[in-house]
């Protein structure tokens, strides 16, 4: 029995199957064998192996992104039958004695230096496939994780990760994945946000993990002490059933709490919705359980695919979401990549630092015909239900008056094509920079909502990476300048009479939800998970009580303590 300790950065307990994902780096050796008949069983077993991961991979890929990106999974395949490659690899082991993976190693050495003499360009880059093959081949061998995108999960599993990007994750079998542990990273990575989403255990920081831990092995996490144990005895599994039980006690209080809108004690409505990484996820949910999608994050459906989806593809999953929601709100995102989401196909170039530089709305603005298409499908959608638009990572009026200039072409191409769109469509921001903050009066006179994007405007108002452990500590969503800035905010929407929410991780913290409500948000918007708890919360508040101590904060407190402590206090008797 193995324990380790990180951060907990969600809620419950889960056991599973440990799935390790590593930066794979294969380890070769000139160590001989001695039994040839039993190295070269290995290396047939490891090619069917490799064959069926490959001939399941292809089916998915034909079945989601078509016959195009297919046709690189059946070039691997054909590589993978190719008996004159591979009867290379056999001789190698009969007649010099070498392991299975050094076999493999030397053989594909080979295969390099007789397409390095092919003059066609064409052909010479396809020793890249066989390359690719062989190293898949190697992995295989040594049982390891690299590409998420050929795991099939069959059972309750337990994803470790030295770091964990939605990419990594996002073409899993969500079914069965029970939680994640990340080496690094922090409460507001994207990892534990798709966790949140998934409604299912997440902890970030457990460094050194993944070296001392073998796919398979039962893994037993609980999200919110940081605590993992891997093996475990039968004690420590008994320990889990109770915790599991008294995790399923708490949630029925709140599973009892009624649906429908949501007052606080005052009569003031605070409407209660979901964020959503995608279409599929959108399709699972219950409207009668939530005031709406505060937040549909675009980027998922573009990470689904092996390529630009089109318009058609983007206006069929828009507008089932807004079908599904039966008239009520969904806010859908524009395309928010960059920072720690990339897309191969996009082409971005690396970054020093990636959260100052290319991302969502500057590479929109870039990529014009990208852009363009996105709109048109979310303006087609909006026939459809009750859809709304937000530009993400605004700092300037000019960048938001750039964004209107594109919609009202693309509202203006579907009339000359007779397509339907909401001809009122609201449009608003993302407030998650500084420069948002200090201009907010100016941007709620031109918008006609905005949602604090708290994740980023943390990091960006404290200047610490949010997915650097190193720095967690500086990364406060309670620190004085970070409610200052959400405080601003609440003041100038009110000022101008529009609608402002919240969709970053704060909105469903216990101690941070007074001060939103006392700050002037009206839509707080959280993962599924939390929708319960979130409306139990609210109805047991006084919108006065939290606009006051939200002013005493803003007055009187100069630390994050003090400021945590006023709002305890109030929160004081609430079970």
């Amino acid at each position: 029995m193995k324990k380790f300790k990180g951060n907990g950065c969600a809620e419950g307990a889960a056991m599973g199957l440990a799935l390790v994902k590593t930066n794979y780096e294969p380890v070769y050796t000139m160590d001989t064998v001695r039994d040839t008949a039993a190295e070269l069983a290995f290396l047939e077993e490891n090619i069917v192996a490799l064959g069926q991961k490959l001939d399941k991979l292809y089916e998915r890929t034909l079945a989601q992104s078509g016959e195009e990106a297919a046709e690189l999974i059946e070039s691997y395949q054909m590589i993978l039958m190719d008996r004159v490659f591979f009867d290379g690899v056999r001789a190698r082991i009969l007649q010099e004695h070498l392991n299975c993976k050094m076999a493999i190693k030397l053989e594909c050495e080979r295969s390099r230096e007789s397409f390095m003499a092919i003059e066609d360009p064409y052909l010479r880059e396809r020793f890249q496939d066989i390359q690719d093959v062989c190293f898949k081949l190697v992995m295989q061998c040594d049982n390891a994780v690299d590409s998420l995108a050929e795991v099939y999960l069959t059972q309750p599993t337990i994803l470790l990760a030295d770091t964990l990007t939605p990419v990594d994750t996002v073409k899993l079998d969500k079914n069965f994945l029970a939680g994640f542990i990340v080496e690094k990273g922090g409460p507001t990575s994207h990892a534990v946000i798709l966790a949140k989403t998934l409604g299912i255990p997440a902890i970030v920081g457990a460094e050194g993990i993944c070296a001392q831990v073998e796919n398979g092995s039962r893994v037993i996490m609980y999200a919110d002490t940081g605590e993992i144990i891997i093996d475990g005895d039968a004690e420590e599994e008994i320990r889990f059933s109770r915790r599991m039980t008294a995790g399923a006690a708490e949630k029925e209080k709140y599973r009892r709490e009624p649906a429908g809108p949501t007052y606080t004690l005052d009569g003031v409505h605070i409407e209660v919705a979901t964020n959503s990484g995608d279409a599929d996820t959108a399709a699972l949910l219950d409207p009668a359980l939530c005031d709406g999608i505060g937040l549909l994050r675009t980027e998922f459906l573009y990470m689904a695919h092996e390529d630009y989806p089109d318009e058609e593809t983007q206006f069929q999953a828009y507008k089932s979401v807004a079908e599904k929601m039966q008239g009520k709100p969904v806010i859908i995102r524009t395309l928010d990549i960059g920072g720690d989401k990339a897309l191969d196909y996009m082409g971005l170039e690396a970054e020093e630092n990636p959260f100052l530089g290319y991302r969502a709305i500057r590479i929109c603005l870039d990529r014009p015909e990208m852009f363009q298409i996105q709109l048109r499908a979310i303006l087609r959608a909006s026939a459809f239900g009750s859809i709304k638009l937000m530009f993400p990572m605004i700092i300037s009026l000019e960048e938001l008056r750039r964004c209107n200039e594109h919609l009202e072409a693309c509202k203006a191409q579907l009339r000359q094509e007779g397509k339907a769109f909401d001809k009122n469509l609201a449009v608003g921001i993302m407030v998650e920079t500084p420069a948002a903050v200090f201009l907010a009066d100016q941007l709620a006179r031109e918008v006609d909502f905005m949602s604090i994007g708290t994740n980023d405007l943390t990091q960006y108002v404290t200047v610490a990476d949010r997915g650097n452990t190193r720095v967690q500590k500086l990364y406060d969503p309670y620190h004085p300048a970070v409610l200052r800035a959400l405080y601003h905010t609440g003041r100038e929407a009110q000022n101008n009479g529009i609608g402002l929410g919240v969709c970053g991780e704060t909105a469903s913290m216990r101690k941070m939800i007074p001060f939103l409500i006392g700050a002037g948000v009206r839509e707080l918007s959280v993962a599924l998970s939390s929708l319960d708890k979130v409306r139990y919360l609210v109805r047991r508040l006084s919108a006065r009580k939290c606009r006051d101590a939200a002013e005493e904060i803003i007055h009187d407190c100069s630390t994050s303590a003090q400021a945590q402590a006023v709002l305890e206090k109030l929160l004081g008797g609430i079970e």
